[in-house]
């Protein structure tokens, strides 16, 4: 269906959604039963939005963002969006409230590529190097880390000496196997940890 950038499969052929939109839609997802377009949108009342909504058989806009999206998700139950702004200042994922977009989690100096979903967090990754004061590049992570238990399993030598190498092992559990992170252990000389 030339000049579309949405249409939908009839079984047959491709159909077009409505009026076609100008410029690009980069993400695609299903939001409370609606289907959601992101990218950079100028034909809906003709003016600028980066996400609109397909109510059956036009685009609405959810007008308010400032920067061009290139990922959409639906996050426990929430829209939200991610993208870059091209006047280059710190932007955000964004979460639709029902009648505008709101910030969430910090900003981040350089656009986000793709938001997904892994044991229950959100992963942004993108072109950025921090978020906020926190130095992440590439990828960063939102929502709630995996519960583990640690335990000291052993420690050689023992008791170890000031200066000498000790090895420990640490046993970790949770509900789903770990199989990456770090283990921070503290203690003093002369101590235990």
């Amino acid at each position: 269906a030339p000049n579309f950038n949405v249409v939908r499969w009839d079984g047959q052929a491709w159909q077009p959604m409505g009026t076609a939109l100008s410029d690009e839609i980069n993400e695609l997802v299903v939001h409370n039963g609606d289907l959601i377009a992101g990218g950079t949108v100028t034909s809906v009342g003709n003016s600028v939005h980066s996400v609109v909504r397909w109510d059956g058989q036009n685009w609405i806009a959810l007008p308010g963002l400032e920067y061009y999206v290139n990922a959409l998700i639906d996050y426990n139950g929430q829209l939200l969006a991610a993208g870059a702004r091209t006047d280059s200042a710190d932007t955000h994922v964004s979460r639709w409230d029902g009648t505008a977009w709101q910030p969430f989690g910090g900003s981040l100096d350089l656009g986000v590529y793709s938001l997904f979903e892994f044991q229950g967090q959100l992963i942004a990754s993108g072109g950025f190097h921090r978020i906020g004061d926190l130095v992440t590049p590439f990828i960063a992570a939102y929502g709630p880390a995996q519960v583990t238990q640690t335990r000291i399993a052993a420690t050689g030598p023992s008791p170890s000496q000031i200066g000498q190498a000790a090895k420990i092992n640490v046993d970790v559990t949770a509900l789903s196997a770990p199989s990456v992170g770090h283990i921070t252990i503290t203690g003093s000389p002369g101590g235990s940890c």
